[in-house]
């Protein structure tokens, strides 16, 4: 993946927490998290919090407004490939702008979830044909892997809260169907 997009996103949301995940075989596999998405760090050696500054090319100004760390990763979060408990969500044929933000509804079980298209820019721009499955957390919640074919390629933590833009979405399409009657 681009680390230049992956940069963006943690510039924008003024974090870098790099994420040591280990796998059943006991590799370290690293991610690059940015409080809302993961990314796999690909095609670099094995880094520190010291690295973070320069392989996201930081200036004085921007490494004073960031939060950095390095630390184990999540057991709530499964990166790998194929998790247990994930279902493959549909992708809507539109996407919604909302607070200068863009969105896109993604369908799952009956179910709308909002992702943020800034969160999805790193893996759209590397891969084709991306897909996300919801997957559920041990003890509730759920979050997206995002995957090229088989292999996750980005983790995106669901939008807060999104019932004003559902109400607003809601208006307008009762408001539509009344004038279209």
């Amino acid at each position: 993946m681009r680390i230049k997009k992956i940069a963006a996103v943690c510039k924008a949301r003024c974090m870098a927490r790099l994420m040591d995940y280990t796998d059943s075989d006991g590799a370290v596999h690293q991610w690059i998290c940015t409080g809302h998405s993961a990314y796999p760090v690909e095609g670099l050696p094995f880094l520190t919090e010291e690295h973070m500054a320069t392989v996201l090319d930081l200036g004085e100004k921007q490494l004073k407004n960031m939060v950095i760390s390095h630390d184990a990763a999540p057991e709530s979060l499964d990166f790998r490939d194929v998790a247990d408990n994930e279902t493959q969500m549909r992708e809507e044929a539109f996407s919604v702008v909302y607070g200068g933000k863009v969105y896109l509804p993604y369908t799952v079980r009956g179910e709308t979830q909002f992702v943020d298209f800034e969160l999805l820019t790193p893996i759209v721009t590397e891969y084709k044909d991306v897909e996300l499955w919801q997957r559920e957390m041990p003890g509730g919640g759920r979050y997206f892997a995002a995957k090229a074919g088989l292999l996750c390629v980005g983790i995106i933590l669901p939008t807060g809260n999104m019932d004003k833009l559902a109400e607003a979405l809601e208006s307008v399409g009762a408001g539509y169907r009344n004038d279209n009657a």
